[in-house]
């Protein structure tokens, strides 16, 4: 059986999965921490999370990048130094803490996979 080629483009549009459409903006943040500090098994953990009560989409750590990747609603941090100041109440140091990704979106980004 042959198929047609618009019936399949518009099966696949219809099974295509949307992005989440949020009703404010959506920050996507990515912080690294130096000196493998997202290894630590105490301090990590607490803001894991302190991301989540914020009301984070998503949250992905990747301990041996010693990376936290994460989505949430813009209006839950005042900017950058929100997130540093949150990490340095935690334990870390300031100095350690650097911002791979900031974006604003309009859309929910995908987790990425583990």
């Amino acid at each position: 059986m042959l198929w047609n080629p618009l019936f399949v483009v518009s099966l696949i549009r219809l099974l295509a999965v949307p992005p989440v459409v949020s009703e404010e903006p959506t920050l996507h943040v990515e912080v690294s921490m130096a000196a493998r500090g997202f290894m630590c098994p105490f301090l990590t953990p607490m803001f894991l999370g302190y991301l989540e009560d914020r009301g984070a989409h998503w949250v992905q750590h990747d301990p041996q990048a010693s990376t936290v990747e994460f989505a949430l609603p813009v209006d839950s941090l005042t900017g950058q130094h929100a997130i540093t100041d949150r990490l340095v109440l935690i334990g870390y140091e300031a100095r350690q803490v650097e911002f791979i990704r900031y974006d604003t979106l309009s859309t929910v980004p995908a987790q990425p996979a583990p």
